[in-house]
This record gives structure tokens, C-alpha cells and sequence, in this order.
């Protein structure tokens, strides 16, 4: 074997147990503070969404909220409908997913009026598995055409599902495709509720990046082969715009005219494999007054990184600067180079990128090992991070020291709970957890606090029910 091909693999191989082994616990983004940082929505474990204010006073439901908009009183919303037919939902999937789908569906009825065996076991059956590996395959989202299936039979032909389902404790409802809308609303008690549809997709909107001005929203979809970019504006009645492939996070820059993203060309079922190559990338969507283009520039590659399971974040920074994290790999490389942790970089974009390291050398090994899932300080000069156990620090991103804010362990059992990703009140206050019988908690669970930088934390949690809160702040059962 080519010796640099086998270091290649190595070093592939190397950062897939780095990154894969992050994703183990995969943290979350479940408060989110609106700018002006009087009111936050919660994620239970639940699917409900509660809207608290400051001290954690639950004022109502802020159900399917995403982000805020820039006004701090409305929100980005994604709701999960079912469709009310075939022929609606075909219309969503377009001419040629439709097609598909009435001819898998025409395969499938040969399948199933063959089968023999016995129905509580038809999923599993080789004549099944045979029609899956054909015609669903194996993309980002492949389950897309089984659904869309589903609900074109239970239309068109409910017999031929009756005796799966008659053997299986699943609806069919379940089984059926979703249609995602797009929404903004207003969420305060104090305003009346009001609602404008933006969007109705049916594919999945995994993320949801309001711009500066809140005039456009960015937005990923779950699309079958790799996940997309679009944006689309808030005011008019406009369809999205498709940015780029192969991308489900995105940053803003500061004058709302960039979107900054990681993203990959491979296919995206191969990340479920291994890690593989991927590019920082800008593109300019919008012009100074903040509106959508009519014709997009071309993208720009920026820098190449590895690119694990879970998204990779990327933030702009108020200098110019972006903001994302990745192993430390250069190739080629001894095999005693090895990476063993993330850390954050920044790249100067110009007629040369500069990559810059944030975080000194001799102090990557104490950062928390989820810096892959930072997040930045309203004031973009600090950045917090979170690790499997719950310990948290900060760091300055403009000389990369390193403040620990929280020390201890969280959880006893990281596999039960869904750790919760620092997010930021104001530039001085972070949003965390502390264990059971913490100072600043209490003796029965754990507590989410807000810390202040100078050290003190005071609990928000205390009055939120149990029941919505596990694997949260109590272990999953």
C-alpha cells in the first residue's frame, strides 16, 4: 500500500474516533435567549416548548420555536403537519420524486401481494430488504421515499397495507410523510398572536438562521441525497432560494450580506461511515439593504477541515473573522501526530486567508471535548463550551484564554441525559447545569443556573415540573 494513503486513512480513521466519539452524547441547544435577554424558550424532552422569562418563570407555550427574531418579541417556528392527501404532498415532492415514489409504490404491491410469511415479520423479510436496498437506498435521508410510499398506498390502495398493519402495533399515521412549514409569530403574552407562513417543504428544516436585520432567514432541509442551504425573506411572498449543498448549520456575517458554512460534496451517508473532507465556505446572498439577491455570486471555499457525524459550527466574528472547530490535522504527517482533541480557529478571510489558532497549544487539552458544539457570547468576543460530563468553560476569543465556569461533574450517567449546550444571556451571563446538591441548585435533580462571569450562579430550573424534564434534568427512564 501507498505509504501517504496509508497515513491518509490513518489520519481519516483517527479523527472519526475523535469526532464520533463527541457525538456520543451529542448536546443540545434546548434554551434559547431571546437578544435583548428577557425572555428564553425551553425544549422539553417532551416536544413541548415553554417561553420563561428571565428567572425562569414559565408565561406559556412557545410551541416548535427555533430562533428568535432580531425584535426579541417573535420567533422562527417549524411545524410538522400531516398532508391532507397524496395528490397536496405530491405536489411539494415535485414531478420527478413523484414519479418515484407511484413506481416504488407499483413494486412494492408486487412484493407484498407475493409474500407468503408471515406479516409481523415483513420488514425483515428478504423479498422486503430486496426492495429497500434497490429502490430506497442509503442517502441522507432515504426513508423519505418508504414514507411517501406509505401514504400514496394508504390512499390509493389501503388493502394492499392492511395485513402489515392488522400484524403491527404501528399507525399508519406514523408511518405516513410529514409536510415542514416555515413560520414566524409573535410569542410574548403581551401581543397578539399572529402567524405568517413562509415556507412548506416536504422535506425535513433541520435548522433555522434568522440574518442580522431578521429581513431573511437561512435555513437547512433534510433533502434525500445531502442536506441544503436556502434562504428566503420574511417580508414578501417569495419561494427559498437554494444557497448551497451539503451544509446544515450557518452563520450570518455582521452586515447580513454572507452566509459562512462547513460544508461537503460526498455523499452524506458516508459521514455515517468514517470522516471525510469538507470546505469553510462564503457566499453573499443578500445586498446592503439586507434583501435577497437576484443572482447569487459564486461560493467560496475558504478552507478545508474534517467533517464528523454532528454539524459543524461556524460563527462571524465583528473583525471579519470565522469562527469554527475541527481537529488540528496536517497532511502528510507522522502517525504519532494523531489528533486527541478539537479545538477552535479562526480563518481572516482576504486575498490570503490567515488560519489563526484561538486557543493556545499548551491549553487544548483542557478545553471541554464538545468545542464542535461552541457557542458565542452576544458581543462575539467570547465563546462557551461544554463537555460529555457537563464542565464548562469560556473562552476569549481574542487572546484564547480559558475561564472554567463549571468544574464539576453534572451527571453520573452521561448516557441518560441530553447535555445542554452554555447559551448566553447577555456578554456576562451563560446559561448551564450543576449537579445534584449543588450550592446554587437543590438536592433533588439537576439545575440549570444562570453563571456570571465573576462566579455566581443562580438557579432558574427550581419551579419547572419533572415529567417534561427527562433525560434533561432528570435520567431518562
Amino acid at each position: 500500500m501507498n505509504p501517504g494513503k496509508w497515513l491518509s486513512q490513518r489520519f481519516l480513521l483517527a479523527a472519526s474516533g475523535l469526532l464520533v466519539l463527541c457525538a456520543g452524547c451529542d448536546p443540545k441547544d434546548w434554551i434559547c435567549w431571546a437578544p435583548d435577554g428577557e425572555h428564553a424558550f425551553v425544549q422539553g424532552a417532551d416536544d413541548t416548548t415553554w417561553l420563561i422569562d428571565r428567572t425562569g418563570k414559565i408565561l406559556g407555550n412557545a410551541a416548535d420555536a427555533r430562533a428568535w427574531l432580531p425584535d426579541s418579541r417573535r420567533v422562527v417556528a417549524v411545524h410538522a403537519v400531516k398532508p391532507t392527501g397524496w395528490d397536496e404532498y405530491a405536489r411539494l415532492l415535485g414531478p420527478d420524486r413523484a414519479s418515484k415514489t407511484t413506481k416504488a409504490a407499483t413494486s412494492l404491491t408486487d412484493v407484498i401481494q407475493n409474500y407468503h410469511g408471515d406479516w409481523a415479520k415483513f420488514g425483515d423479510s428478504p423479498e422486503y430488504k430486496k426492495w429497500e436496498n434497490e429502490l430506497v437506498g442509503h442517502t441522507f435521508d432515504a426513508d423519505w421515499l418508504t414514507r411517501s410510499v406509505a401514504l400514496y398506498l394508504h390512499q390509493t390502495n389501503p388493502k394492499i397495507l392492511a395485513p402489515i398493519l392488522d400484524a403491527s402495533s404501528v399507525s399508519i399515521t406514523n408511518l405516513i410523510s410529514d409536510i415542514y412549514e416555515l413560520s414566524t409569530r409573535s410569542v410574548l403574552p403581551s401581543d397578539p398572536p399572529t402567524e405568517r407562513l413562509l415556507v412548506r417543504l416536504p422535506d425535513e428544516i433541520v435548522s433555522v438562521f434568522p440574518s442580522p436585520s431578521g429581513q431573511v432567514l437561512a435555513f437547512a432541509v433534510g433533502e434525500p441525497v445531502r442536506p441544503a442551504l436556502y434562504v428566503v425573506p420574511q417580508t414578501t411572498n417569495s419561494s427559498p432560494v437554494m444557497v448551497d449543498e451539503g451544509a446544515t448549520e450557518a452563520g450570518w456575517s455582521t452586515d447580513g450580506q454572507d452566509l459562512v458554512y462547513a460544508k461537503t460534496t460526498v455523499p452524506y451517508d458516508l459521514l455515517q461511515k468514517s470522516t471525510q473532507l469538507g470546505t469553510i465556505t462564503s457566499r453573499r446572498v443578500c445586498g446592503t439593504n439586507g434583501q435577497v439577491l437576484a443572482k447569487f455570486e459564486d461560493p467560496k471555499d475558504i478552507a478545508g477541515i474534517i467533517l464528523g457525524q454532528t454539524s459543524t459550527r461556524v460563527a462571524c466574528l465583528p473583525d471579519g473573522r470565522i469562527l469554527f472547530a475541527t481537529a488540528p490535522i496536517r497532511l502528510p504527517a507522522l502517525s504519532s501526530d494523531e489528533p486527541s482533541h478539537l479545538t477552535l480557529f479562526a480563518i481572516r478571510p482576504g486575498a490570503t486567508p490567515i488560519l489563526e489558532s484561538i486557543v493556545h497549544p499548551a491549553d487544548i487539552s483542557r478545553l471541554p471535548d464538545r468545542v464542535d458544539r461552541f457557542a458565542v457570547s452576544p458581543d462575539k468576543k467570547r465563546a462557551s463550551i461544554v463537555d460529555r460530563h457537563g464542565h464548562v468553560s469560556i473562552v476569549s476569543l481574542d487572546t484564547g484564554e480559558l475561564l472554567p465556569i463549571q468544574e464539576m461533574n453534572v451527571y453520573s450517567n452521561t448516557d441518560k441525559y441530553t447535555q445542554l449546550i452554555p447559551t448566553w444571556r447577555t456578554t456576562n451571563e451563560v446559561t448551564c447545569l450543576v449537579p445534584i446538591s449543588d450550592p446554587s441548585g437543590s438536592t433533588a435533580r439537576v439545575e440549570v443556573v444562570l453563571a456570571i462571569l465573576n462566579g455566581q450562579k443562580t438557579a432558574i430550573s427550581l419551579s419547572w415540573s419533572n415529567a417534561p424534564m427527562k433525560g434533561l434534568l432528570l435520567p431518562s427512564e
